[in-house]
């Protein structure tokens, strides 16, 4: 879908492997404050939340292969993030 902003717009269920670098950077931008106390910051945290994912359990928003957005779903006793 093309929005009023040219994006083409798709929303997916799942995170593909390529963007998991991208997710974990994008998700510490909106979580970061919270999970520094835990994960650190920067590189090292990306690096120990792409470990974390669970690209099944998300939706996420792409313009071609740029991630816009992300939502973490928990589902069945598991979640987004490990």
């Amino acid at each position: 879908m093309r929005t009023d902003d040219g994006f083409n717009l798709e929303i997916r269920r799942g995170l593909p492997p390529e963007l998991r670098t991208e997710a974990a950077k994008l998700y510490l931008e909106a979580f970061g404050r919270k999970l520094s106390p835990m994960v650190g910051t920067g590189e090292r945290a990306a690096g120990l939340l792409q470990d974390a994912l669970e690209p099944e359990l998300c939706f996420v928003a792409l313009d071609g292969l740029r991630l816009l957005g992300l939502v973490g779903m928990q589902f069945g006793g598991r979640a987004f993030t490990q």
